[in-house]
């Protein structure tokens, strides 16, 4: 009986683990090889092993054409743009991980730039934050998606907050290999292109410190050897109501910068205070030739030697 009930029971597993095996088979999916970044010193650049080169899908590399068409990016190494294009989720030896570090501090430097050069009253404080900002996973996905790059970026990972992050190291690491396979100033051109129209739905002023208004007001003024602020009542109503109004307007000089109401006399001066300086720090200049718009060469060692001497190099005919 013990025999029988033994044989009965490996019987059964047997039928059991066979009737598993054929409901979900096993599949073993086998990846093609990616490339490695190594250096080459005679080339200076970074360059991909022939012998392990990434060729994408069809699907993909057809939907990759179209994306550089339409961006007019003209990779000279496709498999670069393929690697930024790549998370370290979907591929651990074969990502983006080192080129989206790289891309934050291009990305990070452009808006900088273009802050400080556009926007002469902005605090430094301010800069830094608002380009941090603007180098944030947020408004990095907000451009990615107006180039279409949202859902070229290849990921193993689902969430939406992680997805998020992917998209957001995808462009910063676009950047990064723009700036290898070119040069920096095509890459920070893509860079104004598509973060800066993100930049004009940003609120500058929330970036500011107004805490003491009066004080950094009166430091402006006395930097541009303009008389003090007064703060003068322009109108009121209510006054003596449970919701009275007050109109306060703030003067250097016989000069009117500007206004604020409030329910209270403190409240009206504190915003009147407050919106001459979002005014001030706000200013835009337009039209300015940013450092990465000029063009730069090579001097030859003639030119070189006529400099050392004092002497102007020739100007290099267009």
């Amino acid at each position: 009986a013990r025999v029988f009930l033994f044989m009965a029971a490996s019987t059964f597993r047997a039928s059991a683990l066979a009737l598993l095996r054929s409901a979900r088979p096993v599949q073993h999916v086998q990846k093609a090889p990616f490339a490695v970044i190594s250096y080459h010193p005679s080339k200076k650049q970074p360059v991909l092993a022939p012998a392990t080169a990434f060729v994408p899908q069809e699907r993909f590399s057809q939907e990759l054409s179209a994306f550089s068409a339409r961006l007019k990016l003209n990779f000279k190494n496709q498999d670069l743009l393929v690697q930024a294009l790549t998370h370290i989720s979907s591929n651990s030896a074969f990502n983006n991980n080192r080129l989206s570090a790289y891309g934050s501090s291009i990305v990070e430097l452009t808006i900088t730039e273009h802050l400080y050069y556009n926007y002469p009253h902005l605090p430094n404080r301010s800069i830094r934050d608002l380009a941090r900002h603007l180098n944030g996973t947020e408004c990095l996905v907000k451009a990615a998606k107006s180039t279409g790059l949202d859902v070229l970026v290849q990921s193993d990972l689902k969430e939406t907050g992680d997805r998020q992050q992917v998209i957001g190291d995808g462009f910063r690491s676009l950047v990064a290999a723009l700036t290898i396979d070119q040069n920096l100033k095509t890459a920070q051109a893509l860079c104004r292109d598509f973060l800066l129209p993100v930049l004009k739905n940003v609120d500058i002023t929330e970036f500011l410190n107004l805490q003491y208004p009066l004080g950094a007001l009166r430091r402006i003024l006395q930097s541009q050897k303009k008389p003090a602020p007064e703060l003068k009542i322009i109108s009121e109503t209510g006054r003596k109501t449970h919701l009275p109004t007050f109109v306060v307007g703030v003067f250097s000089g016989e000069k009117s910068l500007g206004e604020g109401a409030g329910f209270s006399i403190a409240r009206a001066e504190n915003e009147a205070l407050r919106n001459v300086l979002k005014t001030h720090y706000a200013t835009e200049l337009k039209g300015l030739s940013l450092p990465q718009d000029l063009e730069f060469r090579e001097y030859s060692a003639e030119e070189l030697k006529q400099i050392e001497k004092g002497a102007p190099a020739a100007t290099k005919s267009a």
